[in-house]
């Protein structure tokens, strides 16, 4: 084996598990691990330009692809550990040890809502795979470890729960500052002086046609 740690990095530039990503490389570069882990990053070839500090060796299969499980063998064949930050697991391992993160399962408690059988059949079916291969697993949140064991019986002494961190450039601005940025992006985007503000995706199960029609009631009830 040539590396101790291999970093499935495809998802890197997505939003939710994206953000986990990135924020997992900058926390490798300032805890400077690279003489003693040498981790190393798997994932589409702008990596290599993206972190020119990380070894890097191309991945580009579809996640949730019959492709990928063609690949997983050699990719995880080179690395001691290999880290999944999501459920889409290799289905054959060898001998390499797997840390998988499970961010929620959100999605399957409410399936039947918003899975066709078929993504049904795939979810459940990776998941316990996941579970079962895992030698570890990290999860977000102590209700997602719950759901894990809830769900799907899975071991809670394979699972640590490890918060989601905070990125420097999330920080309390001085008040000056604050009304400058604050008048810059109302102007920006033409908006008007009180709004409500959204940052999750219009994915089924985010709810957010609730979400507009409470805002509407408000408004026609003149709450707002």
């Amino acid at each position: 084996m040539q590396y101790r740690i291999g970093l499935d990095a495809r998802m890197l530039r997505h939003t939710g598990i994206g953000t986990y990503l990135r924020g997992l490389v900058s926390g490798f570069s300032s805890a400077n691990i690279f003489n003693n882990l040498k981790p190393v990053l798997f994932g589409p070839p702008s990596i290599s330009s993206n972190y020119p500090d990380f070894a890097s060796r191309p991945f580009t299969a579809p996640i949730y692809s019959l492709q990928e499980q063609f690949l997983y063998p050699g990719k995880l064949g080179q690395c001691a550990l290999w880290h999944s930050p999501h459920y889409n697991v290799p289905f054959v391992k060898g001998k390499t040890r797997l840390v998988v993160t499970i961010h929620d399962i959100i999605h399957w408690i409410f399936r039947k809502q918003f899975l066709t059988p078929l993504q049904e059949f795939y979810a459940g079916t990776m998941m316990r795979r996941a579970l079962k291969l895992a030698d570890h697993i990290i999860t977000v949140s102590h209700n997602t470890r719950k759901d894990l064991v809830e769900y799907f019986r899975a071991d809670p002494k394979k699972i640590t729960v490890i918060h989601e961190g905070v990125g420097p450039e999330c920080r309390e601005l001085p008040p000056e500052e604050l009304a400058q940025k604050f008048s810059a992006l109302k102007t920006k985007y033409g908006l008007p002086d009180d709004f409500f503000l959204y940052v999750g995706l219009m994915k089924p199960h985010k709810n957010v046609l609730w979400l507009i029609r409470l805002f509407r009631k408000l408004r026609l009830a003149k709450k707002l």
